[in-house]
């Protein structure tokens, strides 16, 4: 495996801006088959206060995933494109905040599973260990408010489309569905944490396929 990053950050009152550039190398693990990733990434992140109330999150990245059948089997994949992601932050109360996010991705290879792009927009994690290599569309609602010193309270939902690419030049969608409410308590000075929380997650395919092997739900509480 080979893998190498460059990025550089600025910043000043109310912004803060990230330019990065991305290259890895390594084993695609599929089934019995013997493949090889090849990723390529740039990308730009601009975070900026707009006001006392707004924050704007916005992201442009560029990928491009090249998956190599090694025993020239025909499962050659090649994939470029560009993502837009889009964040607001919305702070009506100092101890509440609403955050809403859009965005674009493709999940590509990195050395486990890490890298310093970006992986959370407007305070929302973007990336689902699942959606690896998949083409990503997603749109996240999320709220969080100190109720105390020791209590919080936070919840989201968030919908994503994974496309999953084949060597045929065309995609299997799978749509996955999310909420979590949870409710957090940390007494001040304290080392201990208690957390309850309640989460939702459903996955199935789009009624116009057939991958109904897909669908399932899970809940955790």
């Amino acid at each position: 495996t080979q893998s190498a990053e460059l990025q550089c950050r600025t910043s000043d009152a109310g912004s803060a801006t990230q330019w990065g550039a991305q290259l890895y190398r390594g084993p695609y693990v599929y089934g019995a088959l013997d493949l090889t990733s090849n990723v390529q990434q740039v990308y730009a992140a601009r975070q900026q206060q707009l006001n006392a109330h707004w924050q704007l999150d916005a992201q442009l990245a560029w990928e491009k995933m090249d998956i190599v059948d090694n025993l020239g089997f025909g499962y050659d994949v090649s994939l470029s494109r560009s993502h837009p992601r889009l964040g607001l932050v919305y702070t009506p109360a100092e101890a509440t905040h609403v955050r809403l996010a859009a965005w674009r991705d493709m999940n590509a290879d990195t050395v486990g599973d890490a890298t310093l792009a970006p992986a959370t927009l407007a305070g929302i994690v973007t990336k689902r260990p699942g959606d690896r290599n998949n083409l990503v569309q997603g749109v996240a609602l999320g709220a969080d408010m100190q109720l105390s010193s020791a209590w919080l309270l936070d919840g989201r939902a968030q919908q994503h489309l994974a496309d999953q690419p084949n060597s045929q030049g065309s995609f299997s969608t799978k749509r996955i569905d999310q909420s979590r409410l949870a409710l957090h308590w940390q007494p001040g000075n304290h080392p201990l944490i208690a957390n309850l929380a309640y989460e939702y997650e459903r996955v199935q395919a789009p009624p116009s396929t057939q991958a109904i092997a897909w669908d399932s739900v899970q809940e955790q509480r």
